[in-house]
């Protein structure tokens, strides 16, 4: 399960914000995400002094915190950087939220993204503690502009802190004696969209709502300003607008406000960053904080390592390329680790999960140890890289309804000719072999095949009926597809090996078989290998790092990485 916090403001506290809240606490029990809330001066006083640690031991912070991402519904544009400076994904960012916050900034931003807005004059910068000395800056305004003319305060909410103003005498009034700031702004009024707006709700890439707000009374739409609301069908063009303009100001989740221009025409008046969507939830009945959850879950990143050995590493090249790229569409920053490198990176970073494709369950259960899980798991990988535990776990955990061969475990110094002699028409297999390489007949030279054994411990079966056998693909508790492999000549169907293979279809008693054997495992991706012959199914073997170059020639049209990454993401998340 993810988490992440919900930041608000420690001195505004009302029903308004409050109902937000809850809406956000709802929608995230709703979609399995932990999310806490918290205000800004509760999450400072988590932080040590700046200068107590150092900038380089900020990861040690990130770590402590212990959280996937911030809901950031709060203007604290100081905390929202440093949460940032400690690469924890904030929605709305830092950035986001001072050009949203500050109606200049919003503007200058639509400009520079060639949207069309109110034709839009800043008054110059003065000092809070001298104002205004005087007001010939005003003529030129006046000029550009006309009356009526709105004069809006940098900062603001809810419409307020917006004025409308017909003449010079109103204008210079309402500067002298009722803003609240000196930071102003000046726009031309839209008389086409006196009393009404529409305001579009955006979630990533999407408008999930809108409604039209109208008012008799007041030149604001504004529903906090008196004004009236109904649910709103969009145009194509102005939700082309809308997501032009959350794009412009680098927002997430926005409200994005547009008038009614000459002609049919749309133009931006503002960007929320940090909308209030409950009027629009009673309007329109979409939860905008089921959408924004939703959105976070689907774009949480991961930093994951694929680990493979050198050799492996050499001779997957493309299955490599073929991870990265997918894991890409998964919000997955994944790097390629040997595992002759993993002692040193572990010293210095932690990835969010491995995906391991070399065989060493010893890494993957000091990794395990660590609070990192790994694709396999450490069990899979001990049980399902030893035959001879493969078996007898298998046996034991189906109550031997899954048919098994006849297998006895040895070590390597029991291996001489007398041994052989007793044991004819018998395979020997490393019980730690991979790719068939490590597998023999006991009419095979003795030397030849302490070759290949080497000190590892091996298992004796007898000789199958023939070499055919079925490779059923599994991902978690699913089975994706299989197939059968035929030797090419001898007992060995191995396709590294030179074997053939073809589509194979399930029966139902073989799939609930297959089944059986998921049911005891905790399986990421895995091949399961039955002997198959005149009908019977008989487990062979469980491969941990199971190749797929079989499964996509037979079929080209399933995506197993796809797949796997979905899978891994989905446990991840929940």
């Amino acid at each position: 399960m993810i988490k992440g916090w919900l930041i608000v403001n420690e001195f505004l506290q009302n029903n308004k914000f409050s109902e937000l809240t809850t809406l956000f606490m709802e929608a995230a029990q709703k979609e399995k995400v932990e999310l806490s809330v918290y205000t800004n001066a509760e999450v400072y006083h988590m932080f040590p002094p700046l200068g107590e640690i150092s900038y380089s031991e900020k990861e040690e912070i990130c770590q402590s915190l212990k959280i996937d991402f911030v809901i950031f519904w709060d203007k604290d544009i100081f905390l929202a950087r440093f949460l940032e400076e400690l690469r924890i994904p904030v929605y709305n960012g830092s950035e986001s939220i001072a050009v949203c916050d500050d109606k200049r900034k919003t503007q200058e931003a639509l400009w520079k993204a060639g949207l069309p807005m109110p034709q839009t004059v800043f008054a110059p910068m003065t000092y809070d503690s001298i104002g205004f000395t005087n007001y010939r800056f005003l003529d030129s305004v006046e000029q550009k502009l006309g009356y009526p003319m709105v004069v809006k305060e940098a900062f603001g909410s809810f419409g307020e802190q917006v004025y409308l103003v017909q003449n010079r005498d109103e204008l210079q009034e309402l500067i002298e004696n009722k803003v609240s700031s000196y930071q102003l702004l000046f726009q031309e009024y839209i008389e086409t969209s006196k009393g009404k707006d529409v305001r579009l709700q955006v979630v990533g890439g999407e408008v999930v709502a809108a409604m039209y707000r109208y008012s008799e009374h007041d030149f604001r739409a504004n529903i906090t300003a008196g004004g009236q609301m109904k649910a709103y069908i969009p145009t194509d063009k102005e939700k082309a607008l809308a997501l032009a303009a959350a794009k412009a100001v680098k927002a997430d989740f926005a409200g994005v406000d547009l008038l009614f221009g000459r002609d049919n025409s749309s133009l931006v008046c503002e960007v929320n960053s940090n909308a209030h969507f409950k009027n629009l939830w009673n309007c329109t009945g979409v939860n905008a904080a089921e959408k924004m959850i939703s959105y976070i879950k689907e774009r949480q990143t991961f930093q994951a390592w694929l680990v493979y050995d050198e050799e492996g590493a050499a001779r997957n090249r493309d299955y490599i390329s073929m991870h990265k790229e997918k894991s890409e569409k998964f919000h997955i920053k994944l790097q390629l680790v040997m595992v002759s490198e993993l002692a040193e990176k572990l010293k210095a970073e932690k990835p969010d999960f491995v995906i391991f494709r070399s065989i060493c369950p010893e890494w993957s259960k000091r990794i395990e140890k660590q609070g990192i899980p790994c694709f396999n798991n450490s069990k899979v990988s001990e049980i399902c890289n030893d035959k001879g535990k493969t078996i007898e776990y298998v046996k034991e955990h189906t109550s031997g309804s899954v048919p098994t061969l006849d297998t006895k475990r040895f070590q390597a110094d029991n291996l001489t000719e007398e041994f052989l002699a007793g044991h004819k028409n018998c395979v020997i297999k490393a019980v730690a072999g991979h790719g068939g390489k490590q597998v023999f007949t006991t009419e095979e030279n003795l030397e030849k095949i302490k070759a290949g054994i080497g000190t590892q411990d091996f298992i004796v079966q007898p000789i199958y009926k023939n070499g055919e056998d079925i490779r059923v693909y599994v991902i978690g508790k699913k089975i994706i597809a299989s197939v059968k492999r035929i030797p090419k000549e001898g007992i060995k169907s191995n396709f590294s090996l030179g074997g053939l293979v073809e589509p194979y279809e399930l029966t139902e008693e073989q799939k609930k078989m297959v089944n059986q054997i998921i049911s005891a495992f905790q399986f990421g991706l895995v091949g399961i290998d039955f002997f198959y012959s005149d009908g019977e199914f008989v487990l062979n073997e469980i491969e941990d790092v199971v190749g797929a170059r079989m499964l996509y020639q037979c079929y080209p049209k399933i995506d197993l990485l796809e797949q796997y990454f979905s899978y891994i993401v989905d446990k991840m998340l929940h």
